[in-house]
């Protein structure tokens, strides 16, 4: 190998590395938009400190989203997603994982595995695996995100 390609390697991996922090960082700034995303009454149980409360709405939600638009759908996805966000910030990691999971496997089957709306999903399952420090697991779905 010549000095030129070993250089080319290795900036490769550096620019590789810095995406990733750069879209692990974006990820854990995502923490406040995801709240944000939450329907009004959850945001108000929250700021009343009635976490439980908040966490119960979130799952009535999911399952009126899934009696209304069946299993498979979008908005049963953002139902799920909103709260993993509740169970992730209660530091409920094991409760939030699978709906993280779920969601991202309606958002593939909807939309395709490639499809770009899938990146928010992988994100916030990363975001989570960062938690974690699973960072393995972590960087294998930021990179699948950045490649969306």
């Amino acid at each position: 190998m010549t000095r030129r390609s070993v250089r080319a390697g290795a900036c490769t991996r550096l620019c590789i590395m810095l995406a990733v922090l750069l879209a692990a960082s974006a990820a854990g700034a995502q923490t406040e938009d995801d709240l944000g995303a939450l329907n009004p009454e959850m945001l108000q149980l929250l700021e009343a400190s009635k976490r439980p409360d908040a966490t119960a709405t979130a799952a009535a939600a999911v399952t009126d989203a899934e009696k209304r638009f069946g299993p498979d759908r979008p908005d049963v996805a953002e139902a799920l997603r909103n709260l993993a966000n509740l169970y992730r910030v209660n530091g409920k990691y094991d409760a939030a994982e699978p709906l993280y999971r779920r969601a991202l496997a309606i958002s593939e089957k909807v939309s395709g595995p490639d499809a770009a709306d899938v990146a928010p999903h992988l994100d916030r399952l990363a975001t989570l695996y960062r938690i974690q420090r699973r960072y393995a697991d972590s960087e294998a779905l930021l990179k699948r995100s950045l490649a969306l």
